[in-house]
């Protein structure tokens, strides 16, 4: 994260008054020499084909889906596949170096804002066992938090601990009656144990709105279980309409019309439904080939090679084409296809926060603000997006927003160093400007803050006991007079 925040810092070009020299190099070293950003974890779904989940005809296996997984939905009809996936899972953010700033203690590592942040960087990065304790540390803290409760139901689910899933999912709905999500999710869980009625129930209930894209799906799936061809046709009908590319609902619909006598019209649907699986086929070996030759080759070759993934038609195809580029660094390569993706799926986070990042590393700080902003609204809990949109507030000097967001982000993730470090930045800047308009009650917070983030900075105690006695407040300005020449004092002699 410092390599990134180091770039919003060099944007600003100022420093405030009071720098902090670290006493330790070693430490200060800048992140280690993989690329900052995007996911680096290269997983298995990239070089292999889960056949078992891609040809689950009976559609009750949990398609893959980043957006469905977290709860969040998307406008353009996306068919997300294992090989989209691998690409769809954010940042790994570069380790911090150390900086001179006090990181936060056990107390403040123990807070639920703290367990929840740490919730969503495990569900970014497929680790949902970690996820389930960090959830439960937080409803452990808080019982009430209806949208921790959701999360860690959703956990249970991607692990496939159903009976743990539809626990929690009750009690979203107890919390939380008509909770869209909730119902959509039990909807599912009833399908996969074969209670259809219960299924019809649940998904009917919110079909006419629908959380997720492939509602209409399961929906539809649920009326062929009970042999409702009818209503089965209606609403897989609408799930082709909303899922054109997803070969699961040909698939279905092609069934429907086999048991209903159309023989000729389920022959065309199984067709195209075969043919849908092996533009799936070739989109993964387009991917694999694409990544290979951005490895091994110039960058001017490996775009021939990648181009084919370049298809206006086809959002996957882009999704993977950005986040490619991305990955190994070539931002300027991957805006385009994001830009095209992420303009019609302003409710995915995924989108657009990799937009968001893509426009950060090129320094637009200004157009990376929007998705970005978009990015924690859709999660305001993840710490990535919040610490990037801070950064380049701060980038920007919008000063006051970008106090908020990095405190924000700092009590998610209280031991990051950059994030730390930047809202020490700004906690001067805001005190400095605030005592220059004689505001001493506000820059008497702001020096605080400063304080708390560092402690052992002898000129904030200073600045601080200055303040204090503009207030009247003598036994405060004494008392941090009195650090700042302890501190000045321990500074000489180590020196």
């Amino acid at each position: 994260m410092k390599a990134l925040f180091a770039l919003a810092e060099a944007q600003r070009g100022t420093a405030p008054i009071l720098t902090r020299q670290s006493r330790n190099p070693k430490r200060d070293s800048l992140c280690p020499p993989h690329r900052p950003g995007f996911n680096t974890e290269y997983t298995e779904a990239l070089c292999e084909l889960c056949v078992e989940s891609f040809l689950d005809t009976e559609g009750i296996e949990p398609f893959w889906r980043g957006e469905n997984l977290r709860g969040r939905r998307t406008i353009w009809p996306l068919v997300l596949t294992r090989v989209r996936y691998a690409f769809m899972l954010g940042i790994l953010l570069c380790r911090a170096a150390s900086f001179p700033v006090q990181t936060a203690g056990t107390s403040s590592a123990n807070t639920v804002e703290a367990h929840v942040g740490r919730g969503y960087e495990d569900v970014q990065n497929q680790r949902f066992q970690e996820a389930i304790g960090e959830f439960q540390a937080a409803l452990a803290l808080n019982p009430g938090v209806v949208r921790v409760r959701y999360e860690l139901a959703v956990c249970y689910f991607a692990l496939r601990q159903f009976s743990q899933s539809r626990n929690e999912f009750k009690q979203v709905l107890q919390q939380e009656p008509g909770n869209r999500n909730a119902i959509y999710y039990l909807g599912r869980l009833d399908l996969m144990e074969e209670d259809f009625d219960s299924a019809v129930s649940m998904l009917a209930s919110v079909a006419a709105q629908p959380p997720f894209p492939d509602t209409p799906f399961y929906l539809g799936l649920a009326y062929l279980k009970r042999g409702e061809l009818q209503l089965a046709d209606k609403w897989l009908s609408t799930a082709a309409e909303i899922r054109p590319h997803d070969f699961r609902v040909h698939e279905q619909l092609a069934r429907v019309y086999q048991k209903s006598g159309r023989q000729e019209e389920a022959e065309k649907l199984y067709a195209l439904s075969a043919q849908q699986w092996q533009t799936l086929r070739e989109t993964r070996n387009q991917a694999i080939e694409c990544d290979h030759a951005l490895d091994t080759q110039a960058l001017e070759k490996a775009q021939t090679v990648c181009d084919k993934l370049f298809d206006l038609t086809d959002p996957d195809k882009l999704t993977i084409l950005g986040e490619l580029y991305g990955r190994q660094g070539y931002y300027t390569q991957a805006l385009k296809p994001l830009e095209i993706v992420a303009s019609f799926s302003p409710d995915s986070f995924d989108l657009q926060y990799n937009l968001g990042l893509t426009y950060f590393h090129l320094k637009r700080y200004a157009e990376a603000r929007a998705p970005l902003e978009r990015a924690v609204r859709l999660r305001p809990d993840y710490f990535g997006s919040s610490a990037l949109l801070g950064a380049s507030l701060y980038a920007l000097k919008d000063d006051p927003q970008a106090f908020d967001i990095l405190s924000r982000a700092h009590r998610l993730k209280p031991q990051d160093k950059g994030t730390s470090n930047l809202l020490f930045k700004e906690s001067e800047i805001l005190a400095q400007e605030k005592c220059a308009s004689r505001e001493y009650v506000s820059c008497a917070g702001y020096w605080r803050k400063a304080a708390e983030l560092g402690p052992t900075v002898a000129e904030v105690h200073r600045r601080l006991a200055e303040v204090y006695r503009f207030l009247g407040q003598t036994d405060e300005a004494a008392r941090e007079n009195e650090a700042a020449e302890r501190l000045r004092g321990q500074d000489l002699t180590k020196k």
